[in-house]
């Protein structure tokens, strides 16, 4: 087992998910329940792992932790993703891990595995670029984007 824990994985070793604001990331939709979530992530050779986190902040909604690990043996035994869900309210959250989870999109910039830094500068030029062509301001592009 490799215990380096800033081994990054390549993007030819990783599967690729396209992300769109509040509709999707790769095979997940937002809203949709978990057993639905854990049979699309098993179409993609992903196992998953279940946790009852408790109820929701209301204390009527259960709420739970699924986490989506690669079927094979891999050198980074890390879960590829994270997903939440509320009772009532399907997928709420999901999170990548930067080092081995699949690489995301978003309009062909590459949201995960790469430097910070680098990826603050590509995405505010996307949200400046998206405000001339839709006559918004970039605040309210990128705002809207990072949701």
């Amino acid at each position: 087992m490799n215990t380096d824990l800033w081994v990054v994985l390549a993007d030819s070793e990783r599967g690729h998910w396209e992300y769109l604001p509040r509709q999707s990331i790769g095979p997940l939709r937002f809203g949709m329940e978990r057993q639905e979530a854990i049979t699309a992530m098993g179409e993609h050779g992903l196992t998953a792992a279940q946790e009852d986190l408790g109820l929701w902040c209301d204390g009527k909604r259960a709420q739970w932790r699924v986490e989506f690990r690669r079927t094979t043996s891999h050198y980074l035994d890390r879960a590829v993703a994270k997903c939440y869900f509320v009772e009532g309210v399907g997928l709420s959250c999901v999170l990548v891990d930067g080092l081995c989870g699949p690489q995301v999109t978003h309009e062909g910039i590459r949201l995960v595995g790469r430097v910070p830094s680098e990826l603050d500068q590509e995405m505010e030029a996307y949200a400046l670029e998206t405000a001339r062509e839709s006559g918004s301001t970039a605040r309210e592009t990128s705002t809207a984007t990072a949701l």
